[in-house]
């Protein structure tokens, strides 16, 4: 489903959301997630490729579009997910703007599913022992 079918989008969400369900959507506010879509569909996260985590973040464009994206997240009540961080200079740079969560290859590299489920079964594990 296109996510420019807003009042179905939003139906679908607001029944997710019900039941416990986050949504996040991929690539905020690019392509077919425009603002006045993200704006109106009752999403929880976003997931967005800030240009300064693909290089060092020393200011200029890519420092403003980074915060420009924390900020339009928390303006909406929406949690931020920035993807791509591979220093920690980027990750601390994400954080000092607010961003709480990110992924990229500073916290791991891509695994394939049966590694993925061996490296998180202890995890699993401990947290339901709690």
């Amino acid at each position: 489903m296109m996510i420019t079918e807003t009042r179905v989008v939003r139906q679908l969400v607001e029944a997710l959301k019900a039941t416990g369900v986050t949504v996040s959507l991929d690539d905020f506010g690019t392509g077919y997630s425009s603002l006045p879509v993200c704006a109106t569909s009752a999403l929880t996260s976003s997931r967005s490729t800030a240009p300064s985590c693909r290089r060092p973040p020393r200011g200029g464009l890519p420092m403003a579009i980074a915060q420009t994206m924390v900020q339009l997240a928390r303006n909406l009540d929406m949690t931020n997910l920035a993807e791509g961080i591979e220093t920690d200079e980027q990750a601390q740079m994400l954080m000092a703007m607010g961003c709480r969560r990110g992924q990229g290859w500073l916290f791991g590299r891509p695994v394939a599913e049966r590694e993925f489920t061996r490296l998180s079964l202890p995890a699993r594990r401990r947290a339901l022992a709690g």
